[in-house]
């Protein structure tokens, strides 16, 4: 009774509330022959319409622009992309969603899917090394990724692929006005 009055009253007066718990890790230039094996290979997706006309929802519904500031990195299997994320340029990251500043050298990690068939295959925590890896090649130093406070699968493929727990992050807008306000915890 008193959570649900608790939740009304953070309803009431704040908006868009977000809880992140947010990660990093030095791009690394790293040999792509590591993250080719038998049953999955690793790559840039340039072509928008193995995302667009895809028969998995989970990776046709999970799409971001391709250009020269957001670029797309996939998990195939059988010429198949089964998981997908993409990277934003420090630049467009602060001009598209702009929740923590980062330089132009820095990029943030997001819109991380693997299919539903093949999740728990460690396929997440590959596809992540595989994008810092492609990421270091382009000249970028360090990558971000805001992770949901409760989406535990996330974090561990983050954790598995050797990115650190920089800070937790609570962002929210006062209903009456309209700036947004972060802090870091």
């Amino acid at each position: 009774m008193i959570k649900n009055i608790l939740i009304s009253i953070k309803n009431f007066f704040l908006a868009d509330f977000e809880y992140y718990k947010i990660f990093s890790a030095s791009a690394s230039v790293k040999d792509g022959s590591l993250f080719q094996n038998s049953d999955f290979s690793f790559s840039s997706v340039v072509d928008e319409s193995l995302i667009k006309n895809n028969r998995h929802t989970e990776i046709k519904n999970n799409h971001a622009s391709i250009n020269h500031e957001s670029r797309c990195y996939g998990v195939f299997k059988n010429d198949e992309l089964v998981a997908s994320c993409y990277v934003w340029s420090g630049g467009f990251y602060n001009r598209v969603r702009g929740f923590l500043p980062l330089a132009p050298n820095e990029a943030e990690l997001t819109f991380l899917v693997v299919v539903k068939e093949l999740r728990g295959a460690g396929i997440a925590a590959k596809l992540i090394d595989f994008a810092r890896a492609e990421e270091g090649k382009l000249g970028t130093s360090k990558i971000y990724a805001r992770v949901w406070h409760s989406n535990i699968s996330s974090e561990r493929s983050f954790i598995k692929a050797g990115w650190i727990k920089d800070f937790s992050a609570i962002s929210f807008r006062l209903r009456p006005l309209a700036k947004k306000f972060v802090f870091k915890c």
